[in-house]
Formats: C-alpha cells, sequence, structure tokens
C-alpha cells in the first residue's frame, strides 16, 4: 500500500474481501456503523503519521512482532472485529492495505446502506439551497442517498468540482452530471450578484 491519502484500485480491489467479512461480521453484532467511525479515524493516523503507516506496511517488520504490536496499541480500545481483520491481514502479509481497507468498508457500507459518497469541492462554502439542490440531483441520478463530503479551495477562483467517489458507476452518470452544468450555472449566476457562489462542473 501507499502513503497516500487514496489507494489504488488494485489495492481496495485486495482490501475488499477483508472488508465484506469485517462489515459482515460487524453488521451481525450490530457495530456496523461504529467500525466505520473506528476505521476512519485510523485513516486519519495513517495519513498524518507516516511512521505507523510504515510499520503496516514495512516488509522489515516481522509478521509476529507487528501482530504482539497491534495488540499492545489495539487491544481493549479498538473493536475486537476490526482488530482481529487487521491481524488476519497481518497473517497474510496484507497488513499494508490498511488504508485501502479504509476505503473498501466505506464503499461495501455505502452499497449496504443505499448511499453514495459525493466528493464536493468549492471556492467557498455551498449554500444550504446549493447543497439541497446538489442532494436532488445526485440522488435522482444514481437512486441512493447522497453523502457530501465538501471541501473549500479558494484556489479554484469560483467554482465547484463534483467527483461520485467510486467506479462502480459508469461514466453515463458523470456525463448526466456534466449536463446539468447549465441549470448550475443559471442558478449560481443570481448568487454570484449578491457576491455568493459560482461555480463549474468538472470535466
Amino acid at each position: 500500500m501507499s502513503n497516500s491519502a487514496e489507494s489504488s484500485n488494485q489495492e481496495i480491489a485486495i482490501a475488499r474481501v477483508y472488508a465484506q467479512a469485517l462489515l459482515a461480521l460487524a453488521e451481525s453484532q450490530g457495530q456496523g456503523d461504529a467500525v466505520l467511525e473506528e476505521l476512519a479515524s485510523m485513516a486519519v493516523e495513517l495519513d498524518s503519521d507516516p511512521a505507523f503507516a510504515n510499520f503496516l506496511s514495512s516488509p522489515l517488520v516481522d509478521t509476529q512482532e507487528r501482530r504482539q504490536s497491534l495488540d499492545r496499541m489495539f487491544k481493549g480500545r479498538m473493536n475486537e472485529t476490526l482488530l482481529d481483520t487487521l491481524q488476519v491481514m497481518n497473517s497474510k502479509g496484507r497488513s499494508g492495505l490498511a488504508r485501502a481497507l479504509v476505503e473498501a468498508y466505506s464503499q461495501e457500507y455505502e452499497e449496504l446502506r443505499g448511499q453514495v459518497s459525493v466528493a464536493v469541492q468549492s471556492a467557498v462554502p455551498l449554500t444550504d439551497s446549493l447543497r439541497q439542490e446538489l442532494r436532488q440531483v445526485v440522488s435522482s441520478l444514481t437512486g441512493k442517498t447522497p453523502q457530501l463530503k465538501e471541501s473549500v479551495d479558494p484556489e479554484l477562483l469560483g467554482g465547484l468540482v463534483l467527483q461520485v467517489a467510486d467506479s462502480r458507476f459508469d461514466t453515463s452518470v458523470f456525463k448526466e452530471i456534466k449536463g446539468i452544468r447549465q441549470q448550475l450555472l443559471d442558478r449560481a449566476s443570481q448568487e454570484i450578484q449578491s457576491g455568493n457562489t459560482y461555480f463549474e462542473e468538472a470535466s
């Protein structure tokens, strides 16, 4: 696994096997949501602490040593099913895919819940009206409940970039989203007059 914020499709595909088993067990215990939250916290730690990410992925760390270290760090503090999954991955030489596990579990969780992640990057914070319209548009296109993940990037110099998060949706969805460009621009033009949001669709 790379230590970047995003895993490759191949890494996610491998991690998906573990994610599916983890989700099934967590759901049977009524802990699907809790595991999702713990994985999100682990992702933050992986992204902010290169030493921790390297500890999980380095071939120089002995499997047994890593197992003992994981127990010391997380036993009693992490969901037992999640820790067991990390230990199984370690025993199979896959502990370096911990970040990919986070992404695969999130995708499987969303699929189970009928949700879809939508990354929204804008030059300024979204207005409530625009946020609601985006939810309605994505819901009508995908048939799923959109989970907006918003970020602000002033360097967009006015603009909105949308990305439906994963490749389980074919390119027609992106084409349809691009097709609403003018509708959204027309709506935004009124907000420009009052100094609010201007945006453009991602190509």
